[in-house]
């Protein structure tokens, strides 16, 4: 081919110098081939390594976002949901109630003497008994009941699809199970 193509150029009066052999081409194609593969695995290796790089930052950002979730809806002493999260959950009920014509009910909980308790114990214990308190009552609540932090020692509720004869029931085993055994001695007596 090479042969050919001087021929065709002297017949043309065009100087084409010495063209290589099909051998010498097809190597330096070989050699551009080799050269070419290894630049697309640098890239895809460089891009690779970024995308490693920025799939652990998504995650970091995600697990920042759930701490940041968690924050905005838990309240900080007890771990209940918060006041926030009590006025979304209400509207869902309510919704809910709405939509199906089915009751929705809130009891609210509000310790008794609890200033005496914070004046007498000191509001570390205050804590402690508020925190008590919380798993108390977080104990027997029924699956689709909502016990929230409402504010100081109040607590609030929410009973979906509840009627009078439950929302009654549910009073009193929250009262029962507050007042069953005396704090200060669950509290190691502080």
């Amino acid at each position: 081919m090479a042969g050919r193509l001087v021929e065709l150029a002297d017949e043309l009066d065009i100087r084409v110098g010495v063209q290589p052999s099909l051998g010498e081409v097809m190597l330096e194609a070989q050699n551009a081939m080799i050269h070419l593969a290894q630049q697309q695995e640098e890239q895809t290796s460089a891009l690779e390594a970024q995308l490693r790089a920025k799939e652990e930052e998504t995650k970091v950002l995600e697990e920042s976002n759930r701490r940041l979730m968690r924050m905005a809806s838990k309240d900080a002493l007890t771990e209940l949901d918060n006041r926030r999260m009590f006025n979304r959950s209400l509207q869902n009920a309510l919704d809910d109630a709405i939509k199906n014509f089915a009751p929705a009910s809130i009891l609210i909980v509000d310790v008794d003497h609890f200033k005496s308790i914070n004046d007498d114990h000191g509001h570390p214990v205050g804590d402690l008994v508020l925190k008590e308190c919380a798993a108390r009552m977080g104990q027997i609540m029924r699956r689709d009941d909502v016990l929230c932090r409402y504010g100081g020692e109040e607590f609030v509720v929410l009973l979906p699809g509840s009627s009078k004869r439950e929302i009654a029931t549910v009073a009193e085993r929250l009262r029962i199970r507050v007042e069953d055994e005396p704090f200060l001695r669950t509290l190691g007596d502080q």
